[in-house]
């Protein structure tokens, strides 16, 4: 599985029980600031080094 897979599989489930707002915001940072660092990176190859 690929980041973008799971991220997607984690604001699927996310956003049921949340403000829209709240959810926007959040999207916000995971595509800004998370997303550029681990685009196409495979789950179970990252490492904590390279997350850190």
């Amino acid at each position: 599985m690929i980041f973008d897979q799971l991220g997607d599989k984690y604001f699927a489930n996310y956003t049921v029980n949340q403000k829209p707002t709240y959810v926007r915001t959040q999207k916000g940072y995971y595509n800004h600031r998370i997303m550029p660092h681990f685009t196409e990176s495979v789950i179970s190859k990252l490492e904590k080094k390279g997350c850190i």
